[in-house]
């Protein structure tokens, strides 16, 4: 009896994990279903559905900052979207500038990264990861922007 109850406790645990979680078999991404930072609206009944999910910093040197971008498509149909990164002050810094086809279902990564060419002092109070909804594949007609604050602060002594 006592053998059946930690089964039936497994069980449940189990199936209240895939609950909580949503799990993408074709990609093998798993995303928490309550982590939404950004999420488009739909637009016109054009069954897009775009979210991301989340904005983490993977690497960072005296002059870069790499950021990873998890984004997924719960639409019916594929949507589009820019990743860009930016800062203020500005510091004679580049940006990557990428825009993304969501296809519809699937969920994936991308890479965003931020240099600057002022190696021996570059601070900047507000460095940023910006990401645009796009109409349509020739990425015209931006729908929705948000702006996810990053500070960094580099010395003089970093090299």
């Amino acid at each position: 009896m006592k053998k059946y109850i930690i089964v039936l406790g497994l069980v449940i645990v189990l199936g209240a994990g895939f609950i909580f979680l949503k799990v993408d078999l074709g990609t093998g991404h798993v995303y928490r279903s309550n982590e939404v930072l950004w999420s488009s609206a739909e637009q016109n009944n054009q069954k897009k559905r775009a979210s991301i999910n989340k904005i983490e910093v993977v690497n960072e040197s005296c002059d870069k900052i790499v950021f990873r971008v998890s984004y997924q498509n719960t639409g019916q149909t594929d949507g589009y979207i820019r990743f860009n990164t930016s800062a203020k002050p500005y510091v004679k810094g580049s940006r990557g500038d990428h825009s993304k086809t969501l296809k519809k279902g699937v969920a994936s990564d991308i890479y965003e990264q931020w240099i600057t060419d002022e190696v021996t002092k570059a601070n900047t109070n507000e460095l940023w990861v910006s990401l645009e909804e796009i109409v349509d594949e020739k990425f015209h007609d931006i729908v929705d922007r948000v702006k996810i604050p990053f500070s960094k602060t580099w010395d003089h002594e970093c090299k």
